[in-house]
């Protein structure tokens, strides 16, 4: 199960080899079952190496990025001091906003009272010493990645979802026990419909609200060329290239718009924007992706130099 679950997770989420440095540390901590884990480890080992190069090129693209592109880590990754807490709110609420609301913060405050009665009712010390390798499964991941993201910042929920299997493992692991005491069954049950509550509700909201979609890059790629021609459009990205969703979807046409870029992530590393932008004048549309220029150019000095060439803005 360990070595398949790392060959697939290899190719799903470039932190899961932090999951298999919480294996490695669970190993050295119960070195007694290090014959058991040894030749899944060493399986697991091989299937990463090829992806050492590309594991180490994203490591130093993060760096470059948060070095050359003021307030990336805030768009990737979540502030330092709320991520722990973040990631482990959004494993349980799924897609669903966390701002401050009647409905959160009674589900919130629910959930942590219930889970208080179950620790205490079903002695929890005793559960977490049965189950110590989901326990590393769960919290070395997202602990290392947190250190990590001191330097290049990683952390965000999406990125750690393989430690979900985890959690909800530990949870069934401690519910379908034999309890004798009713109480004790009363409050596995009332947590149990509580958790079925908030992923229903969660996975509802996703369904029924757009707004917790992502981009819809599809929609967009086909309005562009619906709505405007191909010879005499021209796409401007304030990025060092066009982005790839664009560029995805471009392969499904014989003919395609021009696009042109800064060559920079910001746009004050840009030499002569005035003269990367001349070119716009051979072209009757211009489109301006606005796509991450919070970031990218704060000021939007693509649509002043726009305005100085002679164009109107339309929308």
């Amino acid at each position: 199960f360990l070595t398949l679950s790392n060959a697939l997770g290899l190719y799903t989420s470039y932190l899961y080899p932090f999951f298999m440095i919480a294996q490695l540390a669970y190993v050295l901590y119960s070195y007694k079952k290090i014959k058991a884990f040894l030749s899944s480890f060493f399986v697991s080992g091989l299937t990463f190496l090829p992806f050492v190069p590309i594991f180490l090129q994203q490591l130093l693209e993060g760096m470059n990025v948060k070095e050359k592109l003021p307030g990336w880590e805030f768009v990737v990754s979540t502030p330092q001091l709320k991520a722990l807490p973040m990631v482990f709110g959004k494993l349980l609420f799924g897609m669903l906003p966390l701002d401050f609301n009647f409905l959160l913060v009674f589900l919130s405050g629910s959930m942590v009272v219930l889970s208080l009665l179950v620790a205490y009712k079903t002695r929890l010390h005793t559960q977490l010493q049965k189950h110590q390798f989901l326990l590393f499964w769960i919290f070395m991941p997202v602990l290392t990645a947190w250190l990590i993201s001191f330097a290049v910042p990683v952390l965000s929920p999406k990125r750690v979802l393989f430690i979900l299997p985890a959690l909800y493992i530990f949870i069934a692991a401690i519910s379908t026990q034999e309890y004798k005491n009713y109480s004790t069954k009363l409050v596995l049950n009332l947590f149990l419909l509580l958790l079925f509550a908030v992923n229903t509700i969660g996975t509802f909201s996703y369904y029924t609200n757009q707004n917790l979609h992502r981009e819809n890059w599809t929609a967009l790629h086909a309005q562009i060329y619906t709505d405007f021609s191909v010879t005499d459009t021209l796409l401007v990205y304030s990025f060092p290239e066009p982005f790839a969703p664009m560029r995805w979807y471009d392969q499904t046409k014989l003919q395609t718009i021009d696009s042109l870029t800064t060559n920079a992530l910001y746009i004050e590393d840009v030499a002569d924007l005035n003269n990367t932008l001349k070119v716009t004048t051979n072209y009757s549309s211009v489109l301006v992706f606005d796509y991450l220029r919070d970031l990218s150019d704060p000021q939007k000095k693509i649509d002043t130099v726009l305005l100085e060439l002679g164009f109107i803005e339309l929308g």
